[in-house]
């Protein structure tokens, strides 16, 4: 207890320091006693490796601010190559020192035993003082009183009567190299494995004494870890009193190295389109997760290809019977609605076009809207996707360098559809090329032109690649056109057969052969277009999905 009294004790005195996320508490072997002591020595360890490193940039951060300082007295003095060696050697005949005072505050009333030379700047004045020894106590205490700061010249540059400014500049480059690695060192010596593994252990151990009512010498009780959905530990204790499990619970830090797994909770309508994100894998904390939209784009992709009232309400009646023993099944019910909600748009019911009028066009009639629309569906997911992209950049601080590229690609795709549409639109091609140039000059860390070359040739990719993309929703409107000639075809051949009894059974057979493989084709499709141009764009599924292990606890 004295050695976690201790390292809570030395903890307070750095606690802005201390990593604020730490690793999740691990199993040891040690004793208690050992781990305590352990713990202590790496933070003593760490904090005095803290300090030499915040007194080392203390340090440079200092003489970067004189140097600044000395390059505003040099810009002050008329003649740039006076040599200060003299002000800096010591004698016992000559008070003479250097001060940087506020702008117009020093003043000179101490007679003419006092030599005074002032060099105005814009923000202070720098003043030269030349008296003997006896007046040394009264001019520090008025350099005190009008807040000046004494001036040191280094040795280095004392003596040194030309190019002072450069080798001044010279040095704080220097200085700036030297900060900056020392502020690398210093971030990741306050984000080390150590402290972290020390500061969990510690809390851990806390823990464990404030919990040590939990367990008794006649029962065993089980340490059990992972992950869990509860929103505190509270909740989780809750839950594990009410199945009468005697548990306490600890809750750790957000840890920053590991990978959470990723729990999602969908209402019942949204739950069979998690089918398509898992074909994929699961989105990571720092994605997009699309399957709300899903519930949107799959049935309006099916229904479209699919355009038949008859067929459709067989698919809902499957969907309804068969979700019970087969889950997936499920699907059929809203894609069989927008199936059904297209035949009426069509007109077509089990492709007879005679049964009800059509609400908007019959696709035979008017084929080229019917293949132009699902055209405009496709440069509307594919402009989703890439937004999409740009976000989850944002989430992962790297909106910057989306932004300089991937941006400007947006916007080309952009400019190209509405000059389809409105020809001048692309004369706004060549800003939006410059753009991305320009973003690619600045993010490149080779060889400028080499980077430009490699530039040109992903600009080109991408924007033929978004073409063919946008182009391949044609098929959808392609396999409405496939699906109302094939019904139509169907029915011609029932037609020409005189025996009633066989233009059912031919009816009957011809419609289920078109509902099962164009169906199954038709989900192909959808699932290809969903997965291919619309995820590619944004979804990398990096995360773990959370899997609760149901039945372990009796």
């Amino acid at each position: 207890k004295s050695r976690l009294d201790d390292f809570t004790d030395l903890a307070k005195k750095f606690e802005k320091d201390l990593p604020r996320s730490l690793f999740p508490p691990e199993t040891h072997a040690e004793s208690p006693e050992h781990l305590a002591e352990n713990a202590l020595k790496t933070l003593r360890k760490w904090s005095a490796g803290l300090l030499k490193l915040q007194r080392e940039l203390k340090r440079t951060h200092k003489e970067f601010d004189e140097l600044q300082q000395l390059m505003a007295l040099l810009s002050a003095i008329p003649d740039h190559d006076i040599d200060f060696s003299w002000v800096e050697e010591k004698t016992k005949v000559l008070y003479k020192k250097l001060f940087a005072c506020p702008h117009g505050k020093f003043n000179h009333p101490f007679g003419s035993d006092i030599v005074v030379e002032i060099f105005p700047a814009d923000k202070q004045d720098f003043i030269l003082v030349l008296a003997t020894p006896d007046h040394s106590q009264i001019l520090e205490a008025a350099t005190t009183l009008f807040d000046c700061n004494e001036i040191i010249i280094p040795g280095w540059l004392s003596r040194e009567s030309s190019n002072r400014l450069e080798k001044i500049t010279q040095r704080m480059n220097a200085l700036k190299e030297i900060q900056n690695k020392l502020e690398t060192r210093l971030l990741a010596h306050k984000d080390s494995h150590e402290i972290k593994a020390s500061l969990a252990s510690v809390r851990l151990l806390n823990w464990y004494l404030e919990n040590s009512f939990v367990s008794s010498d006649d029962e065993k009780l089980c340490h059990i870890i992972g992950w869990t959905s509860a929103e505190s530990a509270n909740e989780l204790e809750d839950a594990l009193h009410m199945a009468g499990i005697k548990a306490a619970v600890l809750f750790s830090e957000k840890p920053v190295v590991l990978n959470p797994p990723v729990h999602f909770q969908y209402p019942w309508w949204i739950r069979p389109f998690s089918f398509f994100v898992n074909l994929m894998g699961a989105p990571g904390s720092d994605e997009i997760d699309p399957t709300p939209l899903l519930a949107l784009i799959v049935p309006l992709l099916f229904g479209y290809m699919f355009p038949d009232v008859g067929h459709g309400l067989v698919l809902v009646i499957v969907g309804i019977i068969g979700h019970k023993r087969i889950p997936e099944t499920r699907l059929l019910i809203p894609c069989g609605l927008a199936a059904t909600g297209f035949g009426m748009m069509f007109g077509d019911v089990f492709g007879r076009h005679d049964i009800i009028e059509a609400i908007w066009i019959k696709p035979l009639e008017n084929p080229l809207l019917v293949l132009i629309v699902p055209l405009v569906m496709g440069a509307l997911l594919i402009t989703t996707g890439l937004i999409f992209s740009g976000i989850e950049a944002h989430w992962r601080g790297e909106v910057k360098r989306w932004f300089q590229t991937d941006a400007s690609v947006l916007m080309l795709y952009l400019v190209l559809i509405l000059g389809i549409f409105w020809l001048p639109a692309l004369w706004l091609l060549a800003p939006v090329i410059f753009w991305y140039f320009v973003g690619t000059v600045i993010g490149c860390n080779n060889n400028t032109l080499t980077c430009l070359i490699n530039g040109l040739g992903h600009l080109l990719e991408s924007a033929l690649r978004l073409v063919l993309n946008s182009i391949s929703f044609v098929r959808v409107g392609a396999f409405a056109l496939a699906h109302t000639g094939t019904t139509h075809a169907a029915n011609l051949i029932a037609g020409m057969i005189d025996n009633i009894f066989l233009v059912i059974i031919f009816y009957i057979l011809s419609h289920v052969f078109i509902i099962v493989l164009e169906g199954l084709i038709v989900f192909v499709q959808t699932s290809r277009l969903i997965l291919f141009e619309f995820f590619i764009r944004f979804l990398k599924a990096d995360g773990r999905v959370f899997k609760p292990m149901h039945g372990l606890i009796k």
